[in-house]
């Protein structure tokens, strides 16, 4: 993956790619197939050499695997290349960019899903279907970690004591 951006670099690769689909939708928002090709910016292809080795000069592997799939580069789209854009794009005052970047975040991908959501969702929502429906996009998983980042991480993880399971199920009574 690295070496398929050495000359411009990983994120100056990200950016032009996408200012690319911005300038060849003209003045509309890309269409959502666009868009979610793109979320694929990150995947390393079944043919590269890493698919089927482990290490250098090593074995060729029997069965090829890919490293990076949609779900993992999605994931760091939302968490490393969005901020970083939107950090430049308003840097630069490149509002098109900006607004760009955002139309991205708001792509309606299936929300992704690591050990500490599937802690916090059952935690506060005790895994009941009623309650996670409300949990359908990369914006409220981020709601959610930022949750956890708010109580667990200030409250030494002392679940016993936390208001915020009383908050949520105040909120849905």
């Amino acid at each position: 993956m690295l070496v398929r951006h050495e000359k411009a670099g990983m994120f100056a690769d990200f950016i032009g790619s996408y200012q690319k689909i911005l300038m060849a939708s003209g003045e509309n928002i890309p269409d959502k197939k666009t868009l979610t090709a793109f979320n694929d910016f990150f995947c390393v292809s079944v043919d590269d050499y890493w698919a089927n080795h482990y290490t250098p000069d090593g074995k060729t592997l029997q069965q090829s695997q890919q490293l990076v799939r949609s779900a993992r580069s999605r994931e760091i789209i939302i968490n490393i290349g969005l901020p970083i854009g939107l950090i430049f794009a308003r840097a630069g005052k490149f509002k098109d960019l900006e607004t760009g970047l955002n139309t991205l975040f708001q792509t309606g991908q299936s929300a992704s899903d690591n050990k500490l959501l599937r802690f916090m969702k059952h935690y506060i929502f005790g895994n009941r279907e009623e309650m996670l429906r409300v949990l359908h996009s990369e914006k409220q998983n981020q709601g959610l970690m930022q949750i956890y980042q708010d109580f667990c991480t200030q409250n030494q993880n002392n679940c016993l004591h936390c208001p915020f399971p009383d908050v949520v199920k105040r909120y849905f009574s």
